[in-house]
């Protein structure tokens, strides 16, 4: 099944990277990796990026990335925006396996990804690294979804 991806993007590209590794992404079948930046940020971002299309060119990996930067001021319409660009990739891709994958970048941009997806209404899942790489964790969006008092 094709799998879209939705990650937050920061200064460098290791829990993309994982991401890719961990989830076989471009390996069987033609994938999406949908990054996501804060809107005029930090330049190492777009630093970050280049290195992952590199890896992504240098293993002929079947992986569509596409970069969007994002307003982490307004978080609403950040959501807003994370969630019209995935909803381009669902309708393209034809019903794919989503992934938002928590790690890297700007905590309220995290949130931001996170709301994005969450509110296509889709079932997927939900990877949440650790910064020192040490492990990881893993969740349906329905656990978010279901959570009751």
């Amino acid at each position: 099944m094709t799998k879209l991806v939705a990650c937050p993007l920061g200064f460098d590209e290791k829990f993309v990277v994982r991401a890719i590794i961990q989830l076989g992404l471009g390996l069987r079948e033609h994938d999406a990796l949908a990054l996501f930046l804060p809107a005029e940020g930090d330049p190492r971002g777009l630093d970050a990026y280049g290195r992952v299309k590199h890896m992504v060119e240098s293993y002929n990996l079947d992986l569509e990335l596409c970069l969007k930067e994002v307003n982490v001021d307004d978080f609403w319409d950040g959501a807003g925006q994370i969630r019209r660009c995935l909803e381009e990739f669902v309708d393209r891709l034809r019903a794919p396996e989503l992934y938002v994958v928590l790690g890297g970048g700007m905590r309220i941009l995290s949130l931001q990804v996170l709301l994005g997806a969450l509110a296509l209404g889709l079932k997927g899942h939900v990877l949440i690294y650790r910064e020192d790489l040490r492990g990881s964790a893993a969740l349906p969006l329905d656990a978010i979804r279901n959570l009751r008092r």
